[in-house]
């Protein structure tokens, strides 16, 4: 359990910033966090905020950053889902200037100083640090979250960690980097036929062809629920804000062995759901 002191500070603004920053970072410090870590991180700053007024995402970078050090490495997912639209103009992915469109912390991450984004014109990350300089701004695998991916590269480092803060299994990417990797049967099964787009990124570099799309994860509750029964995770928690700090390596182990054994558990139920209808045995091509 982790928590922080939500008293009010009416001193200088820049002095009240820097004890809530001396604060936030023993919260995190005391849920596990230290020097030399790899972080891929998810966020919701509704939720963080509702708990503490006036946190910004700089608040959250910045203690991280002192945490993990120069030999440690922030990842951020900062997908924007630049497909290939059939029969309308295309929106193109500018690493540089192309919105997150997965929330406003990711949005914050990618313009800080020293933060490089990856190529990827669906499923790009913002990365500070070690990883950084071990993949590079061209980075943009024809698997989006598999094999040459940010995660591929966490979860084979052995200081890799997930950490999520106000989330839940819904923003795990991991669930597809394991899905990748089972491999499923259906993985090649291109899920969103239904928005009218194609299997292929757009970005400024041009078209991509694209493989083990990430299809929908509305219910990878099911695999955290089950994981919580286990007690392979452990859930921590402050004002309703919770939080998992797991390693990247041993989870996607689990979650592999979890797919392995019932393929169709991260699948919302049939009729219920086209994309995850079109990862089943038989859906739609």
């Amino acid at each position: 359990m982790w928590r922080v002191s939500r008293g009010m500070c009416f001193r200088s603004k820049r002095r009240c910033e820097m004890e809530f920053d001396d604060r936030l970072s023993a919260a995190l410090r005391q849920i596990g966090l230290r020097e030399g870590m790899h972080l891929c991180l998810h966020v919701s700053m509704r939720r963080i905020r509702s708990a503490f007024p006036g946190f910004r995402a700089e608040h959250l970078a910045a203690s991280l950053m002192e945490i993990v050090g120069r030999d440690g490495s922030l990842i951020v997912p900062t997908f924007t889902y630049n497909w290939k639209r059939i029969g309308s103009a295309s929106p193109v992915f500018d690493p540089h200037t192309t919105p997150s469109a997965v929330g406003s912390f990711s949005e914050a991450f990618r313009s800080l100083p020293g933060v490089i984004r990856t190529s990827a014109p669906t499923h790009s990350f913002a990365l500070w640090g070690i990883v950084a300089d071990a993949i590079g701004a061209t980075n943009a695998p024809a698997s989006p979250l598999g094999a040459g991916s940010p995660l591929d590269w966490l979860v084979r480092h052995h200081s890799g960690y997930v950490l999520m803060l106000g989330t839940h299994f819904d923003s795990l990417s991991l669930v597809h980097y394991a899905e990748n990797a089972v491999p499923l049967s259906t993985i090649d099964r291109f899920p969103w036929n239904n928005l009218g787009i194609e299997a292929v990124g757009v970005s400024i570099a041009g078209e991509q062809q694209l493989v083990e799309i990430p299809g929908c994860s509305r219910s990878f509750g099911r695999l955290e629920q089950t994981l919580l029964e286990a007690n392979v995770i452990e859930q921590c928690a402050t004002g309703g804000i919770a939080g998992y700090v797991m390693p990247a390596g041993q989870l996607s182990e689990r979650l592999v062995g979890l797919l392995r054994r019932e393929p169709n558990v991260q699948l919302c139920p049939a009729g219920s759901c086209f994309p995850c209808d079109a990862r089943r045995e038989g859906g739609p091509n």
